[in-house]
């Protein structure tokens, strides 16, 4: 079994991060497994 990519998305722009997630969600293979709004805010959960 292939272990998908996981995707940790950063944008200060909560629509933009809504539609990152739904792109990274339908591409087979991917997985966005979080969400945060700056980068620094990101560092953490990664």
């Amino acid at each position: 079994m292939a272990e998908s990519v996981r995707v940790l998305i950063a944008d200060d722009q909560a629509l933009l991060r809504g539609s990152f997630r739904v792109l990274i969600d339908s591409t087979p293979g991917m997985e966005a497994v979080g969400e945060a709004g700056d980068g620094v805010t990101a560092v953490e959960p990664a």
